[in-house]
């Protein structure tokens, strides 16, 4: 398996050149806010790549870059995404041109090639100090992916707001599924805020 980070969670999984890319976005976003580094004017990097699959974790738009997805060419491309009970996310992607959307549960192990094993993590909490509060969105994910020939497994978290108590469930969840540990873990350092 070869894991390639361009920037934020736009990650590229391949196995025997099948490519699973996870929230594809570079340059800017968000009225020009958030930049990545280094950066690109280019928002048609997606064609050059050819992804088999594209995950997409959720709809902030440093993760679901409506530019970059409308400049990409393929639109029979799979897209991942939870099986959100609201369909935002999904009516978006149509609105694209998309419509080979794969609505995973999540949970749950889905051989999606001969390459690939997935599986969609829920957000559980809302905060990742498990602190207790009223918020009860379904926003985040997050998405094992397992090379079905080495066994490998990745898991990229993304910036699901996941506490110590929820990730130990998550790794136990993952050994009990897929019958061996991460290989390489995603972990987000920070994440934006409204703060100060």
């Amino acid at each position: 398996m070869k894991i390639k980070h361009y920037c934020n969670s736009f990650i590229q999984t391949e196995v025997n050149k099948e490519v699973i890319v996870c929230d594809p976005w570079i340059g800017k976003t968000n009225e020009s806010a958030w930049f990545t580094y280094p950066f690109s004017e280019s928002k048609s990097y997606l064609n050059k790549i050819k992804p088999h699959y594209i995950y997409i974790s959720h709809l902030h738009c440093d993760h679901f870059d409506i530019e970059t997805l409308a400049k990409y060419k393929n639109k029979k491309t799979p897209i991942i995404i939870k099986n959100f009970e609201q369909k935002r996310l999904k009516t978006r992607l149509e609105g694209l041109g998309f419509d080979n959307i794969i609505e995973l549960k999540a949970w749950k192990k889905y051989k999606i090639s001969n390459e690939f094993n997935v599986m969609i993590i829920p957000q559980i909490t809302s905060n990742t100090e498990a602190l207790r509060d009223d918020v009860n969105y379904d926003l985040d994910t997050s998405i094992v992916i397992q090379s079905r020939k080495t066994n490998h497994l990745f898991y990229n978290n993304v910036d699901n707001p996941l506490s110590n108590s929820d990730l130990i469930e998550i790794n136990n969840h993952i050994k009990k599924i897929f019958k061996c540990r991460v290989n390489v873990f995603c972990y987000q350092m920070g994440a934006a805020s409204g703060y100060p």
